[in-house]
């Protein structure tokens, strides 16, 4: 066990490798030459290259730890022949990664500064390696893909009773990296952590577009990565931290655009096709990035009217073809692979189910594009449309109810509130005031942010939980802050103004060390167990560790077959190690007995089930072809 366990580490530093390779290559080609975009750009580039790889040998069945090392070697050797051949050097030169450390000044709000980053980053270490994940909807739904694709090795539609696991998937293609080849769900926390540093990277990036001190651009990262909502979703493996990065992304190299103009190294093309690049990525992780692309559209337009005018289309003629071919081919590739990484849940959803945004139906108005009659599943679902009476009634619950943040501590779930904690009401709303008043190009971008709000709140449904859907928002907050601090003339005022912006950080911090959804005892008891025995299954916070009982219960070479309506927790089944076979056993009449003995299940498992089922699985015991084992479990007899 224990060389097999070195084996995977090796695979898995080979298959990161070889990404790391292929980003650093694709980097060198696609660079800005402005260090605070480049290093979001390498941090894009990392996560587009790995999530592409993954999905591709994904649907092509390859998706094992050991077929992926062969296919990462004899990517290297490609790699270092094509080097050799070509450019005479297999790996790039320090000199060209864009990790500088140079003109560091070491001042008392620098040291304060790195003192929150680090104690926010040990609590997040700690999050990922002590802490299975217990999220609802990750463990319903998001992460049953993942554990599902790792145990057949290949990406498909999975056979299960809640129909979301069909929304778009391209967030979970980073968690299946991280799991697929030490086939454990140890590491998968770290798929949503880089979505997260590449959060505050483009963060840095946007603030320094504005021409702000490294110093006050660094602050305005800090202090918006510490949002209660983002911080929490670091390592909830929910996927809107996917979209703050992108969108944030997006939004640095057009904002340095309208503000910084042309740049000699970073023609207008690149700097298009990596946005298209960003937005695609976006729309696969989750439609609403459609919803909120009135900003970076809005910047866009106003950028190229700005710079360009009436060259536009020779310039963006004579970067691209006048190019190098290798350039010009590269450009493509990742024209068309951003393309397939946006489309390809959509084209799968429409050829399987006859409707590319499954389970949500589409609506222009009041006429029906697609549907599946399966908008409504849990709660109100999605409403797949534009609609005013939903966007009143989003704006009403924003500001008289979830703007006070009173429904609770805070949690993963941002129930009836805002999530946006003390320092953006403190220190950020005030602050956009003054912005909105005195900074020019600030106002312009607030006003695109408003508008791109507005316009999320017109799509989506009114739920408890909709303010998910805003991590990406309170960016505007630390960006107005630090340009009020910065314009201060007296030096105590900016004193007072950053003491309070770092008590109101620190609380915030503060806040989300538990969130309240694993207990003392629960946690305390992954500490003490080993890593690679962490299992969801273990913790007794939720359903009592009936997920646990069905483990020591039923045979390790047993499938497990499951039945719930439409919203059960099925994750934890799987085990630690995907090891556990799972089938979905539908019970609408007394012959499910019989499609168990079929299908060779012995076991059942019985979670949120409803009346009718209850009263079908009580006639079965009844009838003498079901035992019951534990109030949640059952058995063949």
């Amino acid at each position: 066990m224990y060389l097999n366990l070195m084996l995977r580490i090796f695979e898995m530093i080979i298959g990161n490798v070889f990404v790391t390779i292929v980003s650093i290559k694709l980097f060198r080609i696609v660079r800005s030459r402005v260090k605070y975009i480049d290093i979001a750009l390498f941090g894009f580039l990392w996560i587009y290259v790995t999530s592409l790889y993954t999905l591709l040998i994904g649907i092509l069945g390859l998706l094992q730890s050991h077929k992926i090392a062969i296919i990462s070697i004899v990517g290297l050797v490609i790699s270092a022949i094509f080097s050799f051949r070509f450019l005479k050097s297999p790996f790039p030169r320090v000199k060209n990664i864009p990790f500088h450390i140079s003109d560091l000044k070491i001042s008392p709000f620098g040291i304060l500064l790195c003192i929150l980053a680090l104690i926010q980053l040990v609590r997040i270490i700690v999050h990922i390696w002590f802490i299975p994940p217990y999220v609802w909807d990750t463990v319903v739904y998001h992460l049953v893909n993942v554990a599902e694709w790792v145990q057949k090795e290949r990406i498909y539609p999975v056979i299960t009773p809640v129909d979301r696991v069909y929304w778009p998937a391209s967030f979970e293609l980073l968690e299946v990296w991280w799991t697929v080849f030490l086939h454990h769900g140890l590491l998968v926390k770290v798929g949503p952590f880089l979505y997260y540093l590449l959060t505050g990277a483009s963060a840095y990036a946007l603030v320094r577009s504005f021409n702000l001190s490294k110093i006050m651009s660094a602050s305005a990262m800090i202090f918006y990565l510490f949002t209660p909502s983002l911080a929490i979703q670091a390592t909830a493996c929910k996927n809107d931290v996917g979209i703050s990065a992108i969108y944030l992304f997006s939004l640095a190299i057009l904002v340095d655009l309208l503000i910084n103009g042309k740049r000699d190294g970073f023609p207008l093309h690149r700097q298009i096709l990596l946005v298209f690049m960003a937005q695609c990525l976006g729309i696969g992780i989750k439609p609403y990035t459609a919803f909120i692309a009135i900003a970076p559209l809005t910047i866009c337009v106003f950028a190229l009217w700005k710079h360009y005018k009436r060259d536009l289309r020779i310039n963006i003629r004579s970067n691209i073809f006048h190019s190098k071919s290798i350039y010009l081919y590269v450009c493509i590739f990742l024209f068309i692979s951003a393309m397939f990484l946006g489309s390809f849940w959509y084209v799968r959803n429409w050829i399987v189910f006859g409707n590319p945004v499954h389970p949500t139906d589409f609506r222009i108005g009041n006429h029906l594009i697609f549907g599946t009659g399966n908008a409504v599943q849990f709660g109100p679902g999605q409403r797949g449309s534009a609609s005013l009476i939903g966007l009143k009634d989003n704006l009403k619950s924003f500001l008289f109810e979830r703007i006070f943040d009173k429904s609770g501590a805070y949690s993963s779930h941002l129930s009836n509130m805002t999530g946006w904690g003390w320092f953006n009401f403190a220190c950020g709303l005030p602050a956009i005031l003054y912005a909105l008043i005195f900074v020019r190009y600030l106002r312009s971008l607030i006003i695109a942010f408003i508008l791109s709000l507005i316009s999320l709140f017109a799509f989506i449904t009114t739920d408890p939980w909709f303010m998910r859907f805003t991590l990406w928002f309170p960016v505007i907050f630390a960006l107005s802050f630090v340009f009020l601090i910065s314009n201060l003339s007296y030096k105590w005022l900016r004193g007072i103004l950053i003491g309070i912006a770092l008590i109101c950080t620190l609380l915030n911090w503060i806040a989300v060390l538990n969130v309240g959804e694993i207990s003392i005892s629960d946690f305390q008891k992954m500490m003490s167990m080993p890593a690679l025995q962490r299992s969801t299954a273990e913790l007794t916070s939720h359903y009592e560790g009936a997920f646990r009982k069905a483990l020591q219960i039923i045979p390790k070479d047993e499938v497990i077959g499951v039945c719930f309506p439409n919203n059960g927790w099925a994750y934890p089944l799987y085990d630690a190690d995907y090891s556990r076979r799972i089938e979905y056993i539908p019970i609408s009449d007394i012959t499910f007995t019989q499609d168990m003995r079929q299908k060779g299940i012995k076991y059942l498992f019985i979670e949120r089930i409803n009346e009718e089922q209850n009263k079908l699985i009580q006639k079965a015991v009844e009838e003498g072809s079901l035992k019951k084992i534990e109030d949640f479990l059952y058995a063949l007899k």
